[in-house]
């Protein structure tokens, strides 16, 4: 049924360039079940019908996501001419099953010359991802966009230190412990965003940032987890001269870290925080309030600031005085802040402001401030 829906599908687009996703389950675990056993029995028939059968138009490939384990493909035929309109490629699995003679190289897209966007998928068992990725042959040279997923702080580095070309890049970190031997520093000349997301906690940012010099880095997101930022932070920027305009981070950065880092982001237009507790984020607005009243020269230049909290049983009231404050000083600089937003992502909700308070924020929206305050779904303001 597969093989005769492809068909009917394939002489239908006729020679247009195509797209194709081919995309597995993602919740593996070590108990799995009997559904579980028929999806690896199904693919096992996938890999030996449906994906030469697909390469016969390798061709008119164009953008092709292959969220599949890599060693399914260690068995296909190279396409003669390469991979001709190839511009977007999704590849890898956290389902990886290498068997003992799946060690020969990958190099059904080594030659793509169109190709420039690039999402690897790694395994989970984190031993094997740097000896089986140097299986696969990709041009990481012309690559200018590379998201990596389940990527620790070596893959990392190892994967950035063959892109020269990269423009921008996005990380999902897992929680992996630094080993092996880091390489002693990569220069990306290109590079204008990196963002490092993690959900998890024990997850080394720091490790990366040491390792590269990124000249004209303008976007940098670091998630949760890292709590060695600031030292990493000005380690980069020194080594780099570059001017970051656009900073984001996570939780477990606290209200001094985060006042070391905008001294350290004199150029900084727009801030966001992520994942504040109700509390952390009060007491840093009352101090970023103080500190721009002491120093005049705080990141003059910011345009923007996004904070979101989650509020607990143990959180008081939401203090929308000192809130209220911190704007009308931004609001009062010489160049003052253009917008500022602030959601609350967890049901349990602070007091909705009274009339009187909603008035103040209005009036300063009043002057040119974009102001949201309230949920995801609507503002209070």
């Amino acid at each position: 049924m597969i093989i005769h829906g492809l068909e009917l599908w394939l002489s239908r687009s006729q020679h247009r360039l195509l797209s194709l996703r081919l995309y597995q389950k993602n919740d593996w675990s070590q108990n799995n079940n009997s559904a579980d056993e028929k999806w690896w029995n199904r693919a096992a028939s996938f890999g030996s019908d449906v994906l030469p059968f697909i390469i016969a138009h390798s061709q008119r490939w164009e953008r092709v996501e292959l969220n599949i384990p890599i060693s399914m493909t260690h068995t296909l035929s190279d396409p003669n001419e390469g991979l001709a309109n190839l511009t977007h490629l999704v590849l890898g699995s956290t389902q990886e099953d290498w068997g003992p003679g799946d060690d020969d190289p990958i190099t059904l897209f080594s030659q793509a010359p169109r190709l420039r966007n690039l999402h690897l998928i790694l395994e989970t068992e984190n031993n094997l991802n740097l000896g089986r990725l140097d299986r696969v042959a990709l041009p990481f040279h012309q690559l200018t966009s590379l998201t990596g997923t389940l990527f620790g702080a070596l893959e990392c580095l190892v994967v950035l230190s063959k892109t020269p070309a990269l423009v921008e890049c996005d990380f999902h970190v897992g929680p992996t412990i630094p080993e092996g031997n880091f390489s002693p520093g990569t220069t990306l000349p290109c590079l204008k965003s990196l963002k490092l997301w993690s959900t998890a906690r024990n997850v080394h940012h720091s490790a990366v940032l040491h390792h590269l010099t990124l000249p004209i880095l303008e976007t940098l997101v670091v998630g949760r987890g890292e709590t060695r930022l600031v030292p990493a932070l000005r380690s980069l920027v020194d080594r780099s001269h570059c001017n970051i305009r656009h900073f984001s981070c996570g939780s477990t950065v606290d209200r001094e870290e985060l006042l070391e880092c905008l001294y350290t982001l004199p150029m900084l237009l727009t801030l966001e925080l992520l994942d504040l507790s109700q509390t952390d984020a009060v007491e840093l607005i009352r101090r970023l309030d103080f500190e721009l009243d002491q120093t005049a020269g705080l990141v003059p230049h910011l345009e923007s600031i996004a904070l979101q909290c989650r509020r607990s049983h143990q959180d008081g009231d939401f203090s929308f005085a000192a809130l209220h404050r911190l704007l009308d000083t931004m609001a009062a600089r010489p160049l003052p802040l253009r917008n500022f937003r602030l959601t609350w992502t967890t049901s349990l909700l602070p007091r909705e402001p009274d009339t009187q308070e909603v008035t103040a924020f209005k009036a300063i929206a009043g002057n040119g401030m974009t102001i949201y305050i309230g949920t995801e779904e609507m503002s209070w303001v």
